[in-house]
């Protein structure tokens, strides 16, 4: 297993923007997550990275698991 979500639910600013997802990816399997545009997909990508925090549900990703990223819009800070 490299990844085992159960009904993750996401919702910012009052708006639900995932309701009960769950998905399991195992070692070998190729995942591809498509949809419209807002269906929630970069959200749920956050959430399964660990770059956002899921609001319900469980999730369990293996300790080894590593993923690139590459964010649609990525903010570089130069330091002073």
């Amino acid at each position: 297993m490299l990844i085992n979500a159960e009904k993750l639910s996401f919702a910012r600013g009052g708006k639900t923007i995932l309701q009960d997802i769950s998905m399991h990816v195992s070692v070998g399997e190729i995942v591809t997550i498509i949809g419209p545009n807002g269906a929630g997909k970069s959200s749920l990508l956050k959430i399964l990275l660990g770059l956002e925090k899921h609001d319900s549900g469980t999730l369990q990703t293996n300790e080894k698991l590593r993923v690139g990223y590459m964010p649609q819009q990525l903010l570089l800070l130069q330091k002073p």
